[in-house]
Formats: C-alpha cells, structure tokens, sequence
C-alpha cells in the first residue's frame, strides 16, 4: 500500500504511525499536515504544508490509501494564533471536501476518515446508539457540527459510481499517552455539572483506535463503525477516578467559569463540551467487532485511570 496521512503530527498520528510503519505490505506513508514531523522512517515521507494549500494532485499521484485526520480542535494553529470560527470551518470542512473531491479524480482505493461519536448529538436516554442513527450533532458544538459537515462531504463522494471505499469511523472521547491536552485539563480539575451527573459516557485508548483503523485498512467495503470501549461512566465517576473528591456545579456557575478560562486561553475549548456532558452518550460497537473483529484492549476506566 501507498498510503496518504493527512494530519500526520496531529495526537492520534503518534499512535498511529509507527503501528502503520510496521506493516509489511506499507510501501511508503506521505504524512501531511502543516507542522513538523516526528518520525524518522526509510518508508516515511513528510510534507509541512497546510491541507487547504496543498497540491493534492501531485502528492496523490500513485497513491491508493488516503488516511484522514487533519482537523483543527483547538483554535489555535500551528503558530499558536487564534483562529476564527470561519477558518477552522474552513480547514474541517472546505479542506476536507477539497481532498475528497481529489482523492476522487485521482483514482484514490480506499478513504479512511476518523470522525467522531459527537455527530450524533444529545441523546434522550442510555439507549445504546448504532451506526445508522441520524447525525443530530448538538447545536453551538463546532467539533461535532464539523464533524458532521465532513460527513456530509463523504456522502456525496460515496454516491459516485466510481469513487474510493469510504470507511468511517467514529470513536468516542480518545484518551492515552498523546490526547488532547484539553481532555486532560477536563480530568485534572474536580468539579462536573450537577446536570449530567447521572449520564454514562464512553472512552476510547488511541491505541484501540490505531488498531481500528489498521483493521480497517482491510475492510472490503464502504462501512461506518462506531470506536469506543465496552463500559460507560458518568464524568462525575470518571472524576473520581482521578480525584478523592468530585464537586457539582449548577450550570450558570460552569458556563460562566468556562467562559472565564476560555478568554484567558482557547485551549480551554468551546462551551459546546461542557453541554455535552449534560447528555448520556453511549454507542454500538457490535459491527466493528463483528466486522473488523476489533474489541477494545482498554476498558473506560483504563483509559482515565493510565493516561
């Protein structure tokens, strides 16, 4: 294989790559993404340039796998400014769909996309969430609205006769050694919404992750599948798995701390997060496990209690 990876410094990449390297039947891996690499490989290629600039033409040329990552979370790039809700728009969404619409013309065999379980939104009870629900993702939540715009790009680039095998997947909140630093600042701090604290969520190791989609490279047809570990929790219990206390808070009071953090620094996310620890979010993972014959190593409470 000849595989393109777009966001190739991004936190999952570390996890990634190096498991991708190991693959006898991997050729050569061009990694992508607009800072500097961190592997050094005889089968490794890296490009510091920005998705939404680069010539993907001449980078796709002989390339059959494109593995896609790139997505800007935290608004910041890679110079540490700021970015506008427009741009990172821009670079989710518009940049996505101008490498689908090239991995198209050029011929591309195999799309893999990390999306997110995000997409589905808010959901009305603990029900657990398959695949084919409908992507509802909640509103004023950038990640998950973006999320979802690039799967709409993916579904027009599915519907065309002769296009790639898209899989999808869609895994739950990914923890480990390389996660984002905004995940770890939600865990090192000990208070939660009173308002979801009853609600389970899910977890996912990156390296579970990594695992998936080196499955997945191997999968013969298009195919959605849902990435996360077996138990759920609510993020009080996951708080006090890390702390010997947990404190609630009435919404007003965590809207306005969050806000008060965020001005200080983006890194603190968008408030959309907080508003989803207010609903249970629980999904399927039948289908890869059948499928892919992937299962999780990792249990949810692994993955707070060995970050």
């Amino acid at each position: 294989m000849k595989i393109l990876l777009t966001g190739a410094a991004s936190h999952l990449a570390r996890a990634l790559l190096p498991a991708l390297l190991a693959r006898e039947d991997v050729e050569i891996v061009i990694g992508l993404d607009w800072r500097e690499g961190f592997v050094t490989h005889p089968r490794y290629r890296h490009r510091q340039v920005d998705l939404r600039e680069a010539p993907l033409a001449e980078i796709l040329t002989d390339i059959d796998t494109v593995i896609h990552l790139a997505f800007a979370v935290i608004a910041r790039d890679a110079d540490g400014r700021r970015l506008s809700r427009a741009t990172r728009r821009a670079i989710n969404v518009t940049a996505s769909a101008r490498l689908f619409a090239a991995c198209l013309e050029a011929g591309v065999e195999r799309l893999l996309c990390v999306s997110s379980a995000a997409v589905y939104g808010p959901q009305p009870d603990e029900r657990c969430v398959p695949e084919s629900a409908p992507r509802r993702p909640l509103a004023g939540f950038a990640y998950a609205e973006d999320k979802a715009a690039m799967e709409a790009a993916l579904d027009a680039l599915q519907d065309q006769p002769h296009g790639p095998r898209v899989i999808r997947l869609r895994p739950h909140v990914i923890l480990g050694p390389h996660c984002q630093p905004l995940l770890r600042r939600m865990l090192a701090q000990p208070f939660y919404l009173a308002a979801g604290r009853h609600h389970p969520l899910q977890c996912v190791h990156e390296d579970d992750v990594a695992r998936a989609l080196l499955l997945a490279l191997d999968c013969p047809r298009s195919a959605t599948f849902n990435i996360a570990a077996d138990d759920a929790l609510p993020f009080a219990d996951m708080l006090r798995l890390r702390h010997s206390r947990a404190w609630p808070l009435p919404r007003p009071l965590a809207v306005a701390g969050h806000a008060l953090l965020r001005s200080l620094s983006p890194a603190w996310g968008e408030r959309g997060i907080l508003e989803s620890l207010c609903h249970p979010l629980v999904v399927c993972t039948e289908r890869a496990k059948r499928e892919l014959g992937w299962r999780a190593c990792y249990s949810t409470r692994d993955c707070i209690t060995h970050m």
